[in-house]
């Protein structure tokens, strides 16, 4: 058999393009038969092309409008990449737009119209169905209002989760769709056959796991939980009791110590910090070890964490010249 693909002039624009549905439309023609059922009579190739196609349909819909004396709808094409949004007029990057994959062309109106557009129709829909309307609340001034605890909080990701496909915070924080994303959650995990089935996946799927893991440490909002994990492991090797210790543990030290170092008082404001263990986790032998908990930790800088080590609190306050060594802040 010949793998030479079948080609087709076009009518219109007399181009010689390969016979198949991505260049030619396909037409098909049924008759009715008993029982209201269809059955095929013919079925063939367009004459046109898809282009020429489009543009004939396109100019037949002004015609009618024209006829109907309705106005007709105004195009907007991409130029060098931009394309003028027919709703707010604005001249955006085609990347501000969603493609259609059935029309092959990027739609009439931008993204953030787009979503007004549906937001505007469901609202509509609950309105005709004799629903609620749902209160939106906006960004405003750098921040957002929870729908369900009614709360003020900074629009940041550490607040609210971002919706990638939808360019916008969820509408309740984190505070309030923890609870129930945990309870989803355990409630899968406990399902029969659960464990088996991930088991079997991560032994199937070793490049898959490669990715997630690289994917998630290059998240620059998992730092701190990168560093955290390594805090761990380091607490578990050496057999130290680790306790749970949440990932903004930096920032709520940082506002504990009014974001000064813990031994010398010195101003940390736009410096790198370091988790320091108040009782070191790897001590000389014979003195107090410390666990990995937030009891036994504050930030301190470079120059105080790497001269304390693995001394003792009493110790390396008096070698820096205090009476005696401040406790963390979150001690009990």
């Amino acid at each position: 058999m010949s793998d030479v693909v079948p080609t087709k002039t076009c009518a219109r624009c007399k181009q010689t393009l390969p016979r198949t549905i991505n260049y030619f439309p396909w037409i098909s023609e049924h008759t009715n038969i008993t029982g209201g059922r269809t059955k095929l009579v013919k079925a063939n190739f367009y004459s046109y092309c898809c282009t020429c196609r489009r543009q004939q349909s396109r100019i037949s819909s002004e015609n009618r409008r024209r006829a109907a004396g309705m106005k007709p709808k105004k195009t907007f094409p991409v130029v060098d990449g931009f394309k003028e949004c027919s709703k707010c007029e604005e001249n955006q990057s085609v990347s501000e737009y969603y493609w259609n994959s059935t029309r092959q062309r990027y739609g009439a109106v931008c993204k953030s119209c787009s979503r007004w557009v549906g937001r505007e129709r469901a609202t509509s829909n609950r309105r005709a169905a004799g629903m609620k309307i749902k209160k939106t609340y906006p960004v405003v001034d750098g921040f957002k209002t929870c729908s369900s605890c009614v709360q003020s909080l900074p629009a940041t990701r550490e607040h609210f989760f971002w919706s990638e496909s939808k360019g916008l915070y969820f509408s309740k924080c984190k505070a309030c769709l923890k609870p129930g994303r945990m309870a989803y959650g355990r409630d899968y995990r406990n399902k029969p056959g659960y464990s088996e089935y991930q088991r079997e996946w991560w032994v199937q799927n070793p490049e898959r796991q490669k990715e997630y893991r690289v994917r998630w440490a290059s998240d620059p909002d998992n730092k701190e939980a990168i560093l955290l994990k390594g805090h761990r492991r380091r607490a578990t090797l050496r057999g130290v009791t680790v306790g749970k210790v949440p990932r903004n543990i930096k920032s709520l030290l940082r506002e504990a110590q009014d974001n000064r170092c813990h031994w010398c008082g010195k101003d940390l404001k736009r410096k790198r910090v370091h988790l320091d263990h108040f009782y070191p986790i790897a001590p000389l032998p014979g003195e107090r070890q410390g666990s990995h908990s937030v009891e036994n930790l504050a930030v301190a800088c470079e120059h105080c964490n790497e001269t304390k080590s693995n001394l003792q609190p009493e110790t390396f306050a008096s070698r820096i010249g205090l009476l005696f060594a401040p406790p963390p802040p979150f001690s009990q």
